[in-house]
């Protein structure tokens, strides 16, 4: 078993694609002192609505550590979406941020989506339990984390479109301009990510 050098963590646990959240925060994102209105908004609660302290907290957390992975031109092109395409964006958004999250999509969907086209949740928990197998920092997570991880993964596919009943669906209805963001900005690995040719 070996240290993983990537930093896996279990963070994606606390909210998903957080498409709610992320909607309401505009007003913030899009303002020059970020992090300090984030902080702010962690003890006022007045553009979030989280009515727990500790949830809110841990959510505003979450929001600033994906904050932290895209450039600040980011949350222009998010706003500028429709809905469908605003959740793949917040995919994006989770592939950026977690390595996991990441390695698990090309390694496991992606891969499925070439070959079968489709992916079981078994296959989700198969991946994770091997990367336990081989990442001592991941061994220690609990089976309820875990399954958790499984679980918000393949909600968050679901939610963008991507997989309904086991199959794996390219992303539908986006636009040339969505597209051309991603490539423009050398992130043409997004559009595999969506199932979508790059070119």
């Amino acid at each position: 078993m070996t240290k993983n050098t990537t930093l896996y963590d279990a963070n994606f646990t606390a909210g998903g694609l957080l498409l709610n959240e992320f909607q309401a925060l505009e007003p913030i994102l899009t303002q020059d002192r970020v992090e300090e209105a984030l902080r702010a908004e962690r003890n006022d609660n007045q553009v979030v609505g989280i009515k727990t302290d500790g949830a809110r907290k841990r959510i505003l957390l979450e929001v600033w550590r994906r904050c932290q992975a895209v450039p600040k031109d980011f949350w222009g092109h998010l706003y500028e979406c429709n809905l469908r395409e605003q959740r793949l964006a917040l995919l994006y958004l989770v592939l950026k941020t977690y390595p996991l999250v990441r390695d698990l999509h090309f390694d496991v969907a992606v891969r499925k989506q070439r070959t079968s086209g489709s992916m079981a949740a078994f296959d989700v928990t198969a991946y994770l339990d091997s990367v336990a197998g081989r990442d001592e920092d991941v061994a220690q997570w609990s089976q309820g984390t875990l399954d958790k991880l499984a679980s918000q993964y393949r909600t968050v596919l679901s939610d963008c479109g991507l997989w309904e009943h086991e199959q794996l669906l390219p992303a539908s209805h986006v636009s040339e301009t969505f597209k051309s963001h991603y490539i423009t900005a050398g992130e043409g690995w997004f559009l595999e990510a969506c199932f979508l040719p790059v070119s």
